[in-house]
């Protein structure tokens, strides 16, 4: 491993630390820029996406709008740049997590979003 990309892997997971941010305003924009940061160097981080995927997931029961569209957001990311190969076993809990949280929610769909 370089030094370009384990300075790329130590940058992004200071960025990760924002999803414990007290707002949701705050953990939104992290999800957003995790998102960026694995389309633009999708080579270097693409190790860590099967530990922070559950982790992201999780945040879609929030039911909070900000939050639930950088999910979706970073999901989209996911699937575009993982190996098809690797993106096989994560479908299931990605979908279950999708359609779980649409059940759940109160009132519209995600097309409000």
């Amino acid at each position: 491993m370089n030094k370009k990309t384990k300075t790329t892997q130590r940058f992004f997971t200071m960025v990760m630390s924002g999803l414990a941010g007290a707002t949701t305003t705050m953990v939104g924009a992290t999800i957003f820029a995790l998102a960026r940061l694995l389309f633009e160097f999708s080579a270097a981080l693409i190790a860590a996406v099967p530990d922070l995927l559950p982790a992201v997931l999780l945040l879609i029961k929030t039911h909070n709008r900000e939050t639930v569209k950088a999910v979706l957001g970073f999901v989209r990311v996911v699937c575009m740049r993982l190996p098809e190969g690797e993106l096989a076993p994560l479908l299931p809990p990605i979908l279950e997590a999708t359609l779980v949280s649409e059940e759940g929610r109160e009132g519209g769909s995600f097309s409000e979003f």
